[in-house]
């Protein structure tokens, strides 16, 4: 009975265990810092958004002489937000 259990368990568990494996290859892959993926600008950045971060995607351009990046949510079509390099 145990040796069912166990196998009936196992597989249970691995499962979340591999997809948090793959949010955080996904991240780390995408090269965002702790703080970009503060999506919603609340000055925290909590686990929905590094989940989020695996669905958005940085566009550099250059707006009037700054480098700027803008991140959008792909899946939605949506511009989250755009950051900018202050001019020296």
């Amino acid at each position: 009975m145990r040796k069912l259990l166990a196998l009936v368990v196992a597989p249970l568990a691995a499962a979340p265990t591999l997809y948090l494996a793959f949010i955080t290859g996904t991240v780390i892959d995408r090269g965002y810092a702790w703080g970009v993926m503060d999506w919603n600008s609340n000055g925290r950045t909590e686990l929905h958004e590094v989940i989020a971060a695996t669905d958005i995607i940085p566009h550099k351009t250059i707006r009037g002489g700054q480098r700027c990046t803008s991140y959008f949510h792909y899946s939605r079509a949506t511009l989250l937000r755009t950051d900018c390099e202050a001019r020296a």
